[in-house]
């Protein structure tokens, strides 16, 4: 599982989406290379662990 946002200044995440493009990815707009409001994937991310 990737979380990107698209203005993180540090990572290009279309290069990350390109290299992970098997995984599960969820690519937000806007944000920063600390991903911004990560507490809204906070199930997402549960689900996926299956915690």
């Amino acid at each position: 599982m990737l979380l990107l946002q698209t203005a993180d200044t540090v990572l290009d995440y279309k290069e990350a989406a390109l290299k992970f493009k098997d995984s599960i990815l969820d690519i937000e707009e806007g944000g920063t290379h600390g991903y911004e409001g990560v507490e809204r994937k906070i199930d997402d991310i549960r689900d996926f662990l299956k915690i």
